[in-house]
C-alpha cells in the first residue's frame, strides 16, 4: 500500500507540473514562458527553481524523516506508525493541504508532509531491523563490509545519474520542451509509465533464472537498485545497509530532481548526452565490480565477495570457516 501511495504521488507531481491552470496559479512566470514564449529555445521555459521544488521537497522530507523513523516505531509499534500514527496522518494532512492549496507556500508544505509520511512508511517496515542500527551501523564501516557498503552507495547514486527518475517526474515537461503537446505529451507518459511496469513485471519473473547482473546491464528496472543491495549483505549489518541505500537514493533523487530542469536549461540536448555517459559508467561498475547473488543464501553470501577477484582482498580468510560453521549447525 505504501508504494501503491508512493506512486500515485509520484504520476500526479509529474503531470500536474506541466498543466496550465495549475502553472496560471502557483507559477504564472512558468506559465506566462509557457504559452507565450514561441522562440526556437524551449529548454528553458520550465525552468524554476519553485517549481523543482515543488518535487524534489518531497524526497528530501523523506530523508530526514526516516532519520526519526525508527524511534518512534520502537515506541508505538510497526501498525500504528505507518496506519494510525504519523506516517497516515502527516501523508493525509498533506494531501489535504496539496489539494486545498491557495499559494506556493502552503503547496511546498503539503509536498513537505507528503514526504514526512512516506519517510515513516518507508523505514517503518523494517523497523525491528533498524531499531538495531546503532551496533550494525558501526559494524558496516569495518573494511570486511567495504564491498557491500560500497554497493549500498554506489548502486543508488549512479542510478539516479542515468536519469531514470527524474525521466519520470518531469516526463511531460521534458516532452513538452522538445515540441510535444500537452495531450500528448501526457498521452507519451502514460505509455513510458506503461513500458515500465511491463518491464518491471519482466525482470520479477526472470531475475531468478538469468541472475540480478543481466537486468543492470540491459537496463533493468528501478526494483534492482533495492532488490541487489538487499541481498549483498550478511544478517550482522542488513538493516544498517538497507538503511543506507534508502538514504543514499533519497539524497540524491532530490538533489538530481532539484537541478534537473536548470540542467535542461543549460545544458540543453547535452544533459541526454550526461545521462548516457552515467549509463555507461553504471553499467561498467555493475560488470566488473558486482557479484551474482543468484540462489545464494544470506549465510553464505561472504563467499561471494571472497570469491570476487577484487573484493576479496577485503574478506577476511576466517570468512569460510564461519559461513561452514553455519552449515553446520
Amino acid at each position: 500500500m505504501g508504494g501503491l501511495i508512493f506512486g500515485y504521488d509520484l504520476g500526479i507531481s509529474g503531470g500536474v507540473t506541466s498543466m496550465a491552470p495549475f502553472l496560471n496559479n502557483f507559477f504564472p512566470d512558468v506559465y506566462r514562458k509557457e504559452a507565450l514564449d514561441t522562440s526556437t529555445n524551449q529548454y528553458c521555459k520550465f525552468n524554476d527553481m519553485g517549481l523543482t521544488l515543488f518535487t524534489s521537497s518531497l524526497y528530501l522530507a523523506a530523508l530526514i524523516s526516516s532519520f526519526g523513523a525508527s524511534y518512534i516505531t520502537r515506541t508505538w509499534g510497526r501498525k500504528r506508525t505507518m496506519l494510525l500514527g504519523v506516517g497516515g496522518i502527516i501523508f493525509f494532512i498533506g494531501a489535504a493541504l496539496n489539494a486545498g492549496a491557495v499559494d506556493l507556500s502552503m503547496l511546498i508544505a503539503g509536498r513537505i508532509l507528503l514526504g514526512v509520511g512516506v519517510g515513516f512508511s518507508t523505514q517503518s517496515r523494517p523497523a525491528r531491523q533498524l531499531s538495531k542500527w546503532s551496533i550494525p551501523g558501526l559494524e558496516s564501516l569495518k573494511r570486511q563490509y567495504r564491498p557491500q557498503l560500497t554497493m549500498a552507495v554506489a548502486i543508488p547514486f549512479l542510478q539516479q545519474l542515468t536519469g531514470m527518475n527524474v525521466v519520470m517526474f518531469y516526463a511531460p515537461v521534458l516532452l513538452q520542451s522538445i515540441g510535444f503537446e500537452r495531450n500528448a505529451s501526457l498521452l507519451s507518459t502514460v505509455i513510458t509509465g506503461a513500458v515500465n511496469i511491463l518491464a518491471t513485471g519482466v525482470s520479477i519473473y526472470g531475475s531468478d533464472k538469468s541472475g540480478r547482473r543481466s537486468p543492470f546491464l540491459s537496463g533493468g528496472a528501478v526494483m534492482f537498485v533495492f532488490q541487489v543491495p538487499s541481498e549483498i549483505f550478511p544478517l550482522e549489518i542488513r538493516s544498517a545497509g538497507q538503511s543506507i541505500t534508502v538514504a543514499v537514493n533519497m539524497l540524491f533523487t532530490f538533489f538530481i530532481a532539484q537541478l534537473f530542469l536548470a540542467m535542461l536549461c543549460h545544458f540543453k540536448f547535452g544533459l541526454f548526452i550526461f545521462f548516457a555517459i552515467f549509463v555507461a559508467i553504471m553499467s561498467t561498475f555493475i560488470f566488473f565490480f558486482l557479484p551474482e547473488t543468484m540462489n545464494i543464501t544470506i549465510e553464505e553470501v561472504s563467499k561471494v565477495w571472497k570469491q570476487h577477484r577484487y573484493w576479496r582482498r577485503f574478506t577476511p580468510e576466517d570468512d569460510d570457516r564461519r559461513a561452514s560453521d553455519v552449515d553446520m549447525v
